[in-house]
């Protein structure tokens, strides 16, 4: 993104909001929370909380390092330790000089980023839950581009958190919640998506060749969104546009999801994490996944819940699974869940289950998608 959007944005985001936005409290010191891993790796991170400017900031000076280092890794220029290390910190100059553009560290370097949304109608989840909880508030934790909007368009969250383990997806979060504040009495049609870079964006298939890859893309609802949903996905981004919905807060946690930066559980509050198809093996590893579970417990006060949803890559098919500290005891139940069929190219059967499944006390959940169906129901 060139120097000039940057500097328009921190004007921008200097001056107060108005209208609409009255009644949306962006929690200004606790913006943007980074996680003690990534802060490790990636060099020009130096705190672990950064107010809404700041954190602007501190996306402008990653930019150019960081793409001089994603252009050497994807063969687009050469490899120099200089280059790296202007990145990454010295300790994890190997692990990030030999490794796979595409892979986990791929994502957190931002040089393999997934914009555009694999879920296929993931509002039924979020819109399933709320039916179940009609009476509940909800405080919401959710990975990818365009589903935290939609969760907060179902469930009115109290407060939002839009997690990655990706820093350009979060600084993408940054330039579409300036659209947002900028377009808010104006239609979708007329939201200015191009000033919205999304750089090195992911690839799918067997190659990727690297003329494909690029560190400058104008944002437009194909490249967010996959053409069978674009109409969803444009209403709900006019949805949250209108901020009918306030909250009381906004953050964004550069983290892996066994470090979630939690806020304190309250009563009568639902704490919902969306977890995409990121519990997966090939991106979470059984020992995070009970950092995770750990993590949760040492944040949720005896008897409240915490919702886990996982969503199967490509399909419409999701989970409903309840957290609850009892006693200082872990407590899993499924409230639903549906089949999950297998995408990972090297796959070995045609179904998978998640951690969630293997230690969950409900043996024979019933399935969400007619309990969804009867709720939507003429």
């Amino acid at each position: 993104m060139k120097i000039w959007k940057y500097l328009w944005m921190l004007a921008f985001l200097s001056i107060s909001c108005s209208g609409a936005q009255k009644n949306t409290k962006i929690t200004d010191p606790d913006f943007l929370i980074v996680s003690q891993e990534i802060r490790s790796e990636l060099k020009p991170i130096q705190q672990e909380r950064y107010p809404r400017q700041q954190a602007a900031a501190l996306f402008a000076a990653m930019d150019a390092p960081s793409d001089t280092y994603c252009a050497m890794i994807w063969q687009k220029q050469p490899m120099t330790k200089d280059g790296i290390l202007a990145f990454i910190n010295e300790e994890y100059y190997h692990t990030y000089r030999d490794m796979f553009p595409r892979s986990v560290k791929g994502l957190t370097a931002g040089c393999h980023n997934f914009f555009k949304m694999n879920d296929k109608e993931p509002y039924r989840a979020f819109r399933l839950l709320k039916h179940l909880n009609p009476q509940k508030q909800f405080d919401c934790y959710g990975v990818g581009f365009l589903q935290p909007y939609m969760m907060h368009n179902e469930l009115g969250c109290t407060n939002l958190t839009m997690m990655d383990i990706d820093w350009r997806i979060l600084e993408g979060h940054t330039s579409m919640l300036q659209v947002f504040e900028e377009n808010k009495l104006n239609p979708y049609t007329e939201m200015s998506l191009e000033s919205v870079n999304l750089p090195w964006v992911a690839q799918l298939g067997a190659v990727v060749p690297p003329e494909k890859m690029l560190p400058e893309r104008k944002a437009t609802l194909s490249e967010l969104c996959p053409a069978d949903q674009q109409t969803v996905c444009q209403n709900h981004l006019e949805q949250y546009q209108s901020k009918k919905l306030p909250m009381q807060s906004v953050r964004l946690n550069l983290s892996p999801l066994h470090d979630i930066d939690y806020l304190p559980t309250r009563d009568k509050t639902i704490r919902v994490v969306f977890l995409s198809n990121a519990i997966e093996n090939i991106y979470t590893s059984k020992a995070q996944f009970n950092a995770l579970i750990e993590k949760t417990k040492q944040a949720s006060l005896p008897g409240t819940q915490t919702i886990f949803i996982h969503q199967a890559g490509s399909y419409k098919n999701f989970g409903l699974y309840e957290y609850q500290n009892i006693n200082g005891k872990n407590r899993i139940r499924t409230i639903c869940k549906d089949t999950y069929r297998e995408t990972k190219l090297e796959r070995t059967q045609v179904f998978y289950e998640t951690y969630f499944d293997e230690i969950s006390e409900t043996k024979y959940p019933p399935t969400c998608a007619p309990l969804y169906d009867k709720i939507t129901a003429p």
